[in-house]
């Protein structure tokens, strides 16, 4: 009986179809942040996490703390994938750039400066002067948050 169901399939049924195939073919993304979902467009799928635009702010969405994502056909350009670890990424952003991070335990921390970045670590100086630099582990990073428009009048 299964010998019949089987040769009744089919070859193209037979194809392995990996979780990358199935992303390169969405648009657009929307994921869970806390109690806000956001769509993120011109997804990129990289090694660690999920780089994406919205409005005129850039996500990067660490993939270990990050719950389901929905894919959308509709969007402005197809997504692509990158083997970029996060760390990477960051240590590759302009220096002292400002940044809004969301953690695991729910805190957010709005309009730090970005100092440094390794494997293990994302060095921040919070915006309130009062708050001195802190190292806040990569692991415990929900979301990275760049706003274009934030950092065009940062000096």
């Amino acid at each position: 009986m299964f010998e019949d169901l089987e040769a009744s399939m089919p070859n193209s049924a037979h194809r392995e179809v990996s979780p990358r195939d199935v992303l390169g073919e969405c648009s657009s993304v929307s994921v869970s942040l806390g109690n806000r979902v956001v769509r993120l467009q011109r997804p990129v799928f990289a090694s660690d996490f999920l780089l994406g635009q919205n409005e005129s702010r850039t996500f990067a969405v660490n993939y270990r703390c990050m719950g389901e994502a929905r894919l959308h056909a509709t969007g402005q350009t197809a997504s692509k994938n990158s083997t970029i670890k996060l760390h990477q990424w960051v240590t590759n952003l302009p220096q002292r750039l400002l940044a809004t991070l969301t953690l695991v335990n729910g805190e957010k921390l709005v309009r730090a400066t970005i100092l440094a970045c390794d494997k293990t670590f994302i060095v921040i100086r919070p915006a309130d002067p009062v708050l001195e630099a802190c190292a806040v582990p990569l692991a415990a990073l929900v979301c990275l948050e760049i706003d274009v428009v934030d950092n065009k009048i940062h000096p």
